[in-house]
């Protein structure tokens, strides 16, 4: 069990994730899912070496992602699944901390790593990508040399939104694949 602090997304199925702390230990964070239909609830097991997790976020076919931590130290980004429980996501290079923040039904995983800077990261179960390396040459964007750049949500379709920086402003961003439209970044 565990006392439950915060709720972050819910899916279409009824599967709610959020975040609580361990009644014996306050010090260890504990990721949950909550089943609406069935009223139940269960801890997202730890990575290897980690006791804890803050869960963000979770697609319509159930994957879950967050941040695995060992107590409430710096966390690594992680991807869930009932099949095979809790994988860790590789960390962009030149980084050493982050979170996965959203992830679409095919398991691509988006979150936010850091080393002097906040790095938005796409993970595609395969490969981690550098956001700002996925970017046209010349589109103004910052994604790489501030704090504030961010990878929040991704679509089922793959759209990917977030903060970063344009012309010295922080603004909102989504970043469209071409195979949708053609690729751009709009700012809000």
């Amino acid at each position: 069990g565990c006392y439950a602090n915060t709720f972050f997304a819910i899916n279409d199925a009824g599967l709610a994730v959020g975040t609580g702390l361990d009644p014996n230990d306050a010090a260890r964070n504990v990721g949950f899912v909550y089943d609406t239909n069935t009223d139940t609830a269960f801890e997202v097991d730890a990575l290897p070496g980690l006791n804890g997790a803050l869960n963000f976020a979770v697609s319509n076919a159930g994957h879950v992602v967050g941040s695995a931590m060992l107590f409430q130290g710096a966390g690594v980004p992680f991807i869930w699944t009932e099949a095979a429980g809790s994988q860790q996501v590789p960390l962009p290079s030149d980084t050493s901390q982050g979170g996965a923040r959203g992830v679409n039904s095919d398991g691509w995983v988006v979150g936010t790593a850091s080393n002097a800077y906040a790095i938005p990261f796409l993970y595609d179960g395969e490969q981690t990508y550098r956001i700002a390396d996925l970017l046209p040459a010349d589109s103004g964007w910052d994604l790489e040399t501030n704090t504030f750049s961010s990878a929040i949500g991704i679509s089922d379709c793959g759209i990917i939104v977030g903060t970063g920086v344009l012309d010295g402003n922080i603004r909102a961003y989504a970043l469209i694949p071409e195979d949708v439209v053609h690729a751009f970044l709009q700012n809000f």
